[in-house]
């Protein structure tokens, strides 16, 4: 199937936020994908081609701070950006009468959820993948904690503290670039770092927020470090807390890792999509 790449820009109060439309003939719908915080929509739009190659445009961009966004990246701000071209994403649906789909892996889904509570941001279906719900700071401090001392009963010679904090991130990160200069696309230069810890700490952007009407499925890996960072171990509390913000969500469980990485996980997990949109 042809598809084209229409790449664009949305500005607001002086910022400029870059965002990509991948059109196919006659699609079946858009699929709103926000990005990984560290990645852009270049990701995305590699990871879901299954789906746009099935007759789906996909629209995606970059938070501000990645790729050609301009302003500083907090996680505040994720949910702002995520609105502006969520607005973007309806209004060419209202006018091409194309149903919107949403798609949140791991922390995109806070975003995105977010927004589907309001009127105008509902979307006809909304798929989780990996989804983070929540940030817990306490949560990783202690898992980091569990950590260095499983380090310590199974390792003759323990790394130093911030040795075990960098094995640390690679475990829970693998293959994802990491420095003192940023986070994969994201440089710390480009981060009001201050503002985003404090946004780690006082943020709870799903805290209100029930989607009663609009169905969910929800794709999990019972692998996946990130989410038992959050909930422990691990599905009853997690099915418990996507519940609370999608009590129509259905789930299933697959056995990979938290990047799908597993021979096989990708093309389950699409076979699942597919099925349900």
């Amino acid at each position: 199937m042809k598809y084209v790449h229409e790449k664009r820009w949305e500005v607001q109060n002086a910022a400029r936020l870059e965002w990509v439309r991948v059109r196919v003939p006659e699609p079946r719908g858009i699929l709103f994908v926000p990005p990984l915080i560290g990645g852009d929509y270049v990701q995305q739009v590699r990871h879901f081609r299954r789906l746009v190659r099935r007759g789906y445009d996909l629209v995606s961009f970059n938070y501000a701070g990645h790729g050609g966004s301009t302003d500083k990246f907090s996680l505040e701000g994720t949910i702002r950006d995520t609105r502006l071209i969520l607005d973007c994403t309806h209004r060419i649906g209202r006018r091409e009468g194309l149903p919107i789909y949403g798609i949140g892996a791991c922390y995109p889904a806070i975003p995105l959820l977010f927004w589907a509570g309001s009127p105008e941001g509902r979307f006809q279906k909304i798929v989780l993948i990996n989804a983070i719900l929540g940030l817990s700071p306490r949560a990783v401090v202690r898992s980091f904690l569990d950590y260095y001392s499983d380090l310590r009963q199974t390792r003759r010679k323990v790394p130093r503290l911030m040795e075990a904090l960098r094995q640390y991130v690679d475990f829970i990160f693998p293959g994802v670039a990491k420095s003192r200069r940023g986070f994969g696309a994201l440089e710390r230069r480009r981060t009001r770092l201050f503002k985003t810890l404090y946004d780690a700490f006082a943020l709870d952007p799903l805290k209100h927020i029930r989607l009663t009407r609009t169905p969910v499925l929800c794709l999990y890996s019972t692998e996946d470090p990130v989410l038992k960072i959050f909930d422990g171990m691990f599905e009853n509390a997690y099915e418990a807390e996507v519940r609370r913000v999608c009590p129509l969500a259905r789930f299933r469980m697959l056995s990979t890792d938290h990047f799908l990485s597993h021979p096989g996980a990708r093309t389950e997990v699409f076979e699942d999509l597919i099925r349900f949109l």
